[in-house]
């Protein structure tokens, strides 16, 4: 499969503190790249890197995206005081079309129909991690960048979130950031594990757990707990 961004010997620091060092990566150009490590292994600085919010020092970046790319960080930056349906409305406007689903069919597939006039500051924060989550898939995205994407999320919405990315990772690119490695585990072709700025394993995730059958294992092997 051909390689919608390869990172060779990417490095970034702030200050004295390296967040990457000398990283080589590939993200396929379909499928579901998990991304795993402890907290500060420099994952949101790889995120970050990757949708351009961010410069790196060091290194070579080649990628196919042509700014297709829709990053969703952990802390979502929604505009509170507007309704949902204004925002994604808003959100929807700054694209040139939308691939995947009208805004009127995400919001109806993420269960937000009963909310879609509330204004956002007013709704819970499962709710607002919805409409979130709904904004990443308007547009055209080649890549869908999530970091924490289930955090106050319930159950139901999760599995809503999770049979929506293995549908579509059949036509585009995922990066998924979490600690649920079983979720990581269910999605993932491919993963890589940071730690400490440094990359520990970078592959399918078959090959790495082909003898352990467990990532949790394996995971906590690489990153030092026996």
């Amino acid at each position: 499969m051909s390689s919608l961004i390869k990172l060779e010997g990417v490095s970034k620091s702030y200050g004295k503190t390296m967040a990457l060092s000398d990283l080589n990566l590939e993200i396929k150009a379909c499928g579901v790249h998990g991304l795993l490590g402890p907290n500060g292994a420099g994952k949101t600085t790889l995120l970050k890197i990757l949708s351009s919010f961010c410069q790196y020092d060091s290194g070579v970046i080649t990628q196919d995206l042509e700014n297709q790319i829709n990053y969703l960080p952990e802390i979502a930056p929604l505009v509170e005081e507007v309704s949902v349906i204004t925002y994604l409305d808003f959100i929807s406007s700054l694209h040139k079309s939308n691939k995947f689903f009208s805004v009127d069919e995400i919001i109806s597939y993420f269960d937000l129909k009963p909310f879609k006039h509330k204004i956002i500051k007013y709704l819970s924060k499962g709710n607002k991690q919805r409409v979130a989550l709904s904004q990443v898939f308007l547009g055209n995205p080649k890549l869908i960048i999530l970091d924490e994407p289930n955090v106050n999320l319930d159950p139901i919405s999760i599995k809503k979130l999770r049979d929506l990315i293995d549908k579509l990772k059949k036509e585009i690119s995922f990066i998924i950031s979490s600690h649920q490695l079983n979720e990581i585990e269910c999605l993932a072709e491919d993963i890589t594990i940071l730690n400490q700025a440094k990359c520990l394993y970078s592959g399918e995730l078959s090959k790495l757990i082909e003898s352990d059958h467990s990532l949790e294992k394996k995971y906590l092997e690489l990153v030092g707990e026996k």
